[in-house]
């Protein structure tokens, strides 16, 4: 692989992570990832954790479910 090219990557990871540090620090969440080609972040205030009992054909399961509201980015289709 070409220098610059982890030279960047190393950067990137380093920004979003002080990014995603900053954000939380301001009582907000946050989840950032690659959408091919995009960088992607996800912004919102309220966050509640669920947990379901689902029934399914071989027992029930239980499903931890979070449920995020009040999101403060917006996406922006083409």
């Amino acid at each position: 692989m070409c220098e610059g090219f982890i030279l960047r990557q190393i950067l990137q990871k380093k920004i979003v992570t002080r990014l995603k540090l900053e954000i939380e620090a301001m009582g907000y969440n946050c989840i950032t990832g690659r959408v091919a080609p995009f960088q992607e972040l996800e912004i919102w205030k309220t966050q509640k954790v669920v947990t379901y009992s689902v029934n399914l054909p071989e027992g029930t399961e239980k499903v931890r479910t979070f449920l995020m509201s009040d999101f403060i980015t917006k996406r922006i289709f083409r």
